[in-house]
């Protein structure tokens, strides 16, 4: 009930055609696909960021997905301690990765899906040619614990081109100052559409950095990503042209 008076409210208050926000909206950044470093060649890690609206969100979008897919998928949505565990295992039950919380020293293997725990930061190193999990109570950032920049920030270095980052619904901007880091690294990055977002702020704070390579709708976003990780579309993500290229450190 709270996320559809939300939606009220905010109809209300969207700018009316030829006011001066209409007019801010529609210059808004175009997503123009980037060309990045190549890795090699194939995405070996997907992280997701997501927040209000974002049970709801991934219990449609991750079981297809997941079922389309093998490589690890690591999500920071925003929860208090003891609900990501409930919703871990509510995922479990649907998806045909393995889902579980993510834990210190937890070895990042495909077919499973990471749930970062609420209250705690996730982060991801490499250590011997091998990835692991790792937890840290450091201040949250954009008033969130776990955040979504804190992992992204972390899955950039170690991943680099064959990093997948995804954008989904929610309150704020979360995740949107790292994408400037990871798409100098070359990952590839996509955000969940204003229609079919519960609230726009997370993903449309992505799409405004100029970093997003493609925007979808919620139901379209296991066909894309999965066409992303399977290498369908990579290739002409990495080798279209745009005006910048190059990204610099604003």
């Amino acid at each position: 009930q709270l996320c559809s008076k939300i939606k009220g409210w905010m109809e209300k208050f969207r700018p009316s055609p030829g006011s001066l926000g209409a007019s801010m909206a529609s210059a808004a950044p175009r997503i123009t696909p980037r060309t990045a470093p190549v890795g090699s060649g194939r995405i070996q890690a997907v992280v997701i960021g997501v927040s209000t609206g974002g049970p709801k969100a991934l219990s449609r979008m991750l079981p297809a997905f997941s079922a389309l897919v093998e490589c690890p998928i690591l999500v920071v949505q925003h929860m208090p301690p003891h609900f990501t565990k409930s919703l871990a295992d509510s995922l479990a039950k649907y998806c045909r990765h393995r889902v579980i919380e993510g834990d210190n020293e937890m070895l990042v293997e495909s077919k499973t899906i990471y749930i970062a725990p609420g209250g705690m930061h996730m982060v991801v190193r490499r250590e011997g040619g091998k990835v692991y999990t790792a937890l840290n109570r450091q201040p949250p950032e954009n008033g969130c614990r776990p955040s979504v920049d804190v992992l992204f920030r972390s899955a950039g270095p170690v991943y680099g081109s064959d990093l997948l980052a995804v954008i989904m619904t929610g309150m704020g901007c979360d995740g949107a100052a790292s994408l400037r880091a990871l798409k100098r690294a070359g990952a590839t990055i996509v955000a969940q559409d204003e229609a079919s977002s519960v609230v726009w702020g997370m993903p449309g704070s992505a799409v405004a950095t100029g970093t997003v390579d493609q925007v979808a709708g919620l139901d379209q976003l296991p066909q894309t990503l999965a066409k992303i990780v399977l290498g369908t579309q990579t290739d002409a993500i990495r080798t279209k042209k745009s005006s910048s290229d190059s990204l610099g450190d604003g």
